[in-house]
């Protein structure tokens, strides 16, 4: 017990120091699965987009969960994620897009001087990953990922390797506090001659989990989330996030299980867009457990 108390002190002293870390630029990570722990246990598959640690929560040994959502102007996110758990060892892979690859290029008709369409560019960032968490003891989960993030702008393709870690650790009670860093090592990103490269900084958090709800608190690279569920009732649970900071917007929805699949509705408006841009997410996660029974 001593020993893992020592393992837990050294890995939470890692995330605290590593904290004081700044990106120069800023680092593409899906935000998939992050607000939706809920009464069917999807929570899960945020370990495979965040915290690798996560793939251990909940009860269901395999699940999988298909989203897509799409703003006003035309950017869409979408993912999928598969998750299998056996005991004390959890396993994930998913893939998350993000941006546009069709976008719609014009120039000036130097005869007519009318503007006309030019062709299309993109400006996309997609990642494909594979993750896993084990169990060190009931208290302690760790975990690790590997990304594979390509990112299109205009008419070129740069790709990128990025290795990271997690862990969560139950301090008492019902509060776990949490840290994750998805780009803790990583290759470059190569544009031509020019390399660009950023390992982001950490995130960490503390969850609260009464049996009633849930309450999740996570500060990153410059924002604090805050993101709840409040089951009403074993089908339907509601939840909600407000984040602050360097990025500001928040997400209201409703999560309904319906046997062997659960539906999931978020809407998340931007309050610091000018634009006042907001995102409409749909969601399916499918029970395998009990779907092949």
């Amino acid at each position: 017990m001593t020993f893992v108390h020592f393992k837990a002190a050294v890995v939470g002293g890692l995330f605290w120091g590593i904290t004081t870390l700044s990106a120069a630029v800023p680092v593409f990570i899906p935000e998939r699965g992050a607000i939706v722990p809920d009464t069917w246990e999807t929570e899960s598959i945020a370990g495979i987009f965040q915290n690798p640690a996560q793939l251990l929560t909940g009860l269901s040994r395999t699940i999988m969960r298909v989203d897509g959502s799409q703003d006003g102007l035309g950017v869409a996110q979408s993912s999928v994620g598969v998750r299998l758990k056996w005991t004390d060892i959890a396993v994930g892979a998913g893939y998350s897009r993000y941006g546009s690859d069709d976008l719609v290029r014009t120039a000036r008709n130097s005869t007519t001087s009318r503007v006309e369409e030019a062709g299309n560019f993109g400006d996309l960032i997609q990642q494909f990953s594979l993750t896993a968490a084990t169990e060190i003891s009931p208290e302690f989960h760790v975990g690790m990922n590997v990304d594979a993030i390509s990112k299109t702008i205009d008419a070129s393709t740069a790709t990128q390797l990025g290795l990271g870690l997690g862990m969560r650790y139950l301090l008492g009670g019902d509060v776990w506090v949490s840290g994750y860093w998805r780009r803790a090592l990583q290759s470059h990103f190569e544009w031509g001659n020019v390399e660009e490269s950023s390992t982001g900084a950490p995130s960490v958090g503390l969850e609260y989990r009464p049996s009633f709800a849930t309450i999740v608190g996570v500060l990153n690279d410059g924002s604090f989330r805050v993101a709840g569920v409040l089951p009403v009732s074993h089908e339907l649970s509601l939840t909600g996030a407000v984040i602050t900071g360097a990025s500001e917007r928040y997400s209201l929805g409703t999560i309904l299980k319906l046997g062997d699949y659960a539906l999931q509705y978020i809407h998340t408006g931007y309050a610091d867009s000018v634009l006042g841009a907001s995102q409409e997410m749909i969601g399916v996660a499918i029970n395998i457990d009990d779907f092949t029974k």
